[in-house]
Protein backbone atom coordinates (compact mmCIF):
# COMPACT_ATOMS: atom_id res chain seq x y z
CA UNK A 1 0.00 0.00 0.00
CA UNK A 2 2.83 2.44 0.84
CA UNK A 3 4.56 1.84 -2.48
CA UNK A 4 1.35 2.48 -4.40
CA UNK A 5 0.65 5.63 -2.36
CA UNK A 6 4.19 6.93 -2.99
CA UNK A 7 3.87 6.23 -6.72
CA UNK A 8 0.55 8.10 -6.84
CA UNK A 9 2.00 11.04 -4.91
CA UNK A 10 5.03 11.15 -7.21
CA UNK A 11 2.80 11.08 -10.31
CA UNK A 12 0.62 13.86 -8.90
CA UNK A 13 3.70 15.91 -8.01
CA UNK A 14 5.10 15.50 -11.52
CA UNK A 15 1.77 16.55 -13.07
CA UNK A 16 1.47 19.45 -10.62
CA UNK A 17 5.04 20.54 -11.31
CA UNK A 18 4.43 20.58 -15.05
CA UNK A 19 1.32 22.70 -14.56
CA UNK A 20 3.26 25.21 -12.44
CA UNK A 21 6.26 25.23 -14.73
CA UNK A 22 4.30 25.52 -17.98
CA UNK A 23 5.06 21.93 -18.98
CA UNK A 24 8.82 22.31 -18.55
CA UNK A 25 10.84 19.64 -16.79
CA UNK A 26 12.17 20.41 -13.33
CA UNK A 27 9.10 21.69 -11.49
CA UNK A 28 8.20 18.37 -9.90
CA UNK A 29 10.84 18.48 -7.15
CA UNK A 30 9.30 21.60 -5.62
CA UNK A 31 5.82 20.07 -5.76
CA UNK A 32 7.02 16.81 -4.19
CA UNK A 33 8.26 18.64 -1.12
CA UNK A 34 4.73 19.66 -0.12
CA UNK A 35 2.77 16.46 -0.76
CA UNK A 36 2.22 15.00 2.72
CA UNK A 37 -0.54 14.38 5.25
CA UNK A 38 0.02 13.37 8.85
CA UNK A 39 -1.89 13.51 12.14
CA UNK A 40 -1.57 12.60 15.80
CA UNK A 41 -2.59 9.06 16.56
CA UNK A 42 -3.30 6.74 19.45
CA UNK A 43 -4.52 7.99 22.79
CA UNK A 44 -4.31 11.67 23.63
CA UNK A 45 -6.30 13.22 20.81
CA UNK A 46 -5.45 16.72 19.61
CA UNK A 47 -3.30 17.46 22.66
CA UNK A 48 -0.86 14.69 21.76
CA UNK A 49 2.39 15.73 20.09
CA UNK A 50 2.65 14.62 16.47
CA UNK A 51 5.99 12.83 16.18
CA UNK A 52 5.82 11.91 12.48
CA UNK A 53 8.58 12.88 10.07
CA UNK A 54 9.00 12.34 6.33
CA UNK A 55 11.03 13.22 3.29
CA UNK A 56 10.82 12.99 -0.48
CA UNK A 57 13.97 13.36 -2.56
CA UNK A 58 15.19 12.95 -6.13
CA UNK A 59 18.97 13.15 -5.81
CA UNK A 60 19.52 12.28 -9.48
CA UNK A 61 17.38 11.51 -12.52
CA UNK A 62 15.67 8.12 -12.14
CA UNK A 63 16.24 7.90 -8.36
CA UNK A 64 13.25 8.84 -6.19
CA UNK A 65 13.28 8.23 -2.43
CA UNK A 66 10.37 8.54 0.01
CA UNK A 67 10.76 8.09 3.77
CA UNK A 68 8.11 7.94 6.49
CA UNK A 69 9.06 7.84 10.19
CA UNK A 70 6.60 7.39 13.07
CA UNK A 71 8.30 8.58 16.24
CA UNK A 72 7.07 7.14 19.53
CA UNK A 73 7.81 7.80 23.18
CA UNK A 74 6.87 10.84 25.25
CA UNK A 75 10.40 12.11 25.76
CA UNK A 76 12.30 11.25 22.62
CA UNK A 77 9.79 10.18 19.95
CA UNK A 78 9.89 13.48 18.09
CA UNK A 79 13.70 13.59 18.23
CA UNK A 80 13.97 9.98 17.02
CA UNK A 81 11.63 10.48 14.04
CA UNK A 82 13.24 13.74 12.93
CA UNK A 83 16.85 12.60 13.41
CA UNK A 84 16.18 9.35 11.53
CA UNK A 85 14.50 11.18 8.63
CA UNK A 86 17.30 13.74 8.39
CA UNK A 87 20.11 11.19 8.55
CA UNK A 88 18.48 8.83 6.03
CA UNK A 89 17.76 11.61 3.56
CA UNK A 90 21.24 13.12 3.84
CA UNK A 91 23.04 9.79 3.44
CA UNK A 92 20.90 8.40 0.61
CA UNK A 93 21.07 11.65 -1.36
CA UNK A 94 24.84 11.88 -0.91
CA UNK A 95 25.28 8.22 -1.91
CA UNK A 96 22.59 7.83 -4.59
CA UNK A 97 25.01 6.00 -6.88
CA UNK A 98 25.57 3.30 -4.24
CA UNK A 99 21.81 3.17 -3.71
CA UNK A 100 21.31 2.69 -7.45
CA UNK A 101 24.09 0.07 -7.80
CA UNK A 102 23.59 -1.89 -4.53
CA UNK A 103 20.23 -0.87 -3.07
CA UNK A 104 19.86 -3.54 -0.38
CA UNK A 105 23.33 -2.95 1.02
CA UNK A 106 22.93 0.85 0.89
CA UNK A 107 19.56 0.72 2.69
CA UNK A 108 20.85 -1.67 5.37
CA UNK A 109 23.77 0.68 6.02
CA UNK A 110 21.45 3.70 6.07
CA UNK A 111 19.22 2.19 8.76
CA UNK A 112 22.31 1.48 10.87
CA UNK A 113 23.38 5.13 10.53
CA UNK A 114 19.89 6.30 11.51
CA UNK A 115 19.99 4.08 14.62
CA UNK A 116 23.37 5.54 15.61
CA UNK A 117 22.15 9.11 14.94
CA UNK A 118 19.12 8.59 17.20
CA UNK A 119 21.34 7.16 19.94
CA UNK A 120 23.74 10.11 19.67
CA UNK A 121 20.84 12.60 19.67
CA UNK A 122 19.35 11.13 22.83
CA UNK A 123 22.75 10.96 24.58
CA UNK A 124 23.45 14.61 23.74
CA UNK A 125 20.00 15.81 24.84
CA UNK A 126 21.37 16.98 28.19
CA UNK A 127 18.75 15.04 30.15
CA UNK A 128 21.06 12.87 32.27
CA UNK A 129 21.12 9.90 29.92
CA UNK A 130 23.76 7.20 30.29
CA UNK A 131 24.56 4.05 28.36
CA UNK A 132 25.09 0.70 30.03
CA UNK A 133 25.84 -2.45 28.02
CA UNK A 134 24.37 -0.86 24.89
CA UNK A 135 21.14 0.28 26.59
CA UNK A 136 20.26 3.96 27.12
CA UNK A 137 19.13 4.67 30.68
CA UNK A 138 17.64 7.68 32.43
CA UNK A 139 17.19 8.30 36.14
CA UNK A 140 13.54 7.89 37.22
CA UNK A 141 13.14 10.05 40.34
CA UNK A 142 9.70 8.59 41.13
CA UNK A 143 11.10 5.06 41.24
CA UNK A 144 14.54 6.09 42.51
CA UNK A 145 16.11 3.85 39.89
CA UNK A 146 17.56 3.87 36.39
CA UNK A 147 15.05 2.98 33.66
CA UNK A 148 15.28 2.55 29.90
CA UNK A 149 14.85 5.67 27.80
CA UNK A 150 11.42 6.16 26.25
CA UNK A 151 11.71 6.94 22.53
CA UNK A 152 12.24 5.49 19.08
CA UNK A 153 10.75 5.44 15.62
CA UNK A 154 9.54 3.17 12.88
CA UNK A 155 11.15 3.78 9.50
CA UNK A 156 9.82 2.98 6.05
CA UNK A 157 11.70 3.96 2.91
CA UNK A 158 10.44 3.40 -0.63
CA UNK A 159 12.95 3.75 -3.47
CA UNK A 160 12.14 4.01 -7.15
CA UNK A 161 15.03 3.34 -9.53
CA UNK A 162 13.63 4.21 -12.93
CA UNK A 163 10.67 1.84 -13.24
CA UNK A 164 11.96 -0.50 -10.50
CA UNK A 165 10.66 -0.10 -6.96
CA UNK A 166 12.28 -1.39 -3.78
Amino acid sequence: ALVQTCRELRDRAVAFGKEIDGGKEGGAEDAMAVVCFTHEGGEGGRNKENQDAFFAASPEPGVDIFGVFDGHGKQFGRLAGRVAADSCRAFLCAHSRWLRDEPEEALRFTFGLAHAAIRDGILSSGKGIREQEGVLLQWDADEAAWDTVDGGTTATIAVFLGDTRL
